[in-house]
């Protein structure tokens, strides 16, 4: 749903056409911004969804026809790779045992919520956890790295690797995080999950769908008046 894309491109408008969304309502006028998006889902004939959130939005929001939709969520092939103990990888990647490694995977955006895992980490050291933030993945790194004001020592960011060393960082580190301020099937979770490591995830879209409850934390995301921000004290918690 692109129109989701506003949260960090548009946040007036994301948040109005959300809370019309939350709302529940279900009214024929549709908002000027969503009807380019519409033109798109009355050209074809039947639209695969991958959450049951997208699916309850198109219906509400774009009138799409309940008949017309088919949710058929993101899925992986489970690896059957033996992969060597958590002491041996941690070795080969040049990382210390000693160290409790939380990892992100994926684009560095604040869309994403990479940005807020700055504030995590500065907390967590500050208390004299002995954490470490590997991020894997391209993105914005410069932006990311000009937002640090301290603790440079206990960020990582390995830019994109491939598959096989990604599932050796599933397998090292000790909490895997998907912070993102909206989410629809994302396959880094389902990866973590097929890997066996602990999740933290925010309690958006349809990362609530992926992560059942019980399968892992979750984060409150404050839809503030000017901007979108996981909740930083509740996350630090988790």
């Amino acid at each position: 749903m692109p129109w989701r894309d506003n949260i960090t491109n548009n946040y007036p408008l994301f948040r109005l056409i959300n809370c019309k969304l939350l709302s529940g309502e279900n009214g024929r006028q549709l908002h000027p911004a969503l009807q380019r998006e519409q033109l798109a889902y009355t050209s074809v004939d039947h639209i695969a969804c991958v959450s049951d959130f997208a699916c309850r939005g198109l219906e509400q929001l774009m009138h799409v026809p309940a008949e017309k939709l088919t949710v058929i969520r993101n899925g992986v092939q489970h690896s059957e790779n033996d992969y060597p103990e958590k002491a041996v990888l941690r070795q080969k990647h040049g990382f210390s045992e000693d160290e409790q490694i939380l990892l992100f995977a994926g684009t560095v955006s604040e869309r994403k919520g990479a940005f807020d895992l700055i504030t995590l980490v500065e907390r967590l050291v500050l208390s004299g956890r002995p954490v470490r933030l590997l991020i894997a993945g391209g993105g914005e790194h410069a932006r990311f790295l000009g937002r640090i004001s301290r603790f440079w020592s206990r960020i990582t960011l390995t830019g994109n690797v491939n598959r096989q060393t990604l599932g050796e960082f599933y397998r090292m580190a000790d909490v895997g995080i998907v912070p993102s301020f909206i989410e629809q099937c994302s396959y880094t979770a389902v990866e973590m999950v097929g890997a066996g490591l602990p999740l933290i995830v925010a309690d958006v879209d349809g990362l609530t769908e992926v992560v059942p409850v019980g399968g892992g934390l979750k984060v409150k995301l404050n839809l503030e008046a000017g901007n979108a921000r996981l909740d930083a004290d509740d996350l630090e918690e988790k």
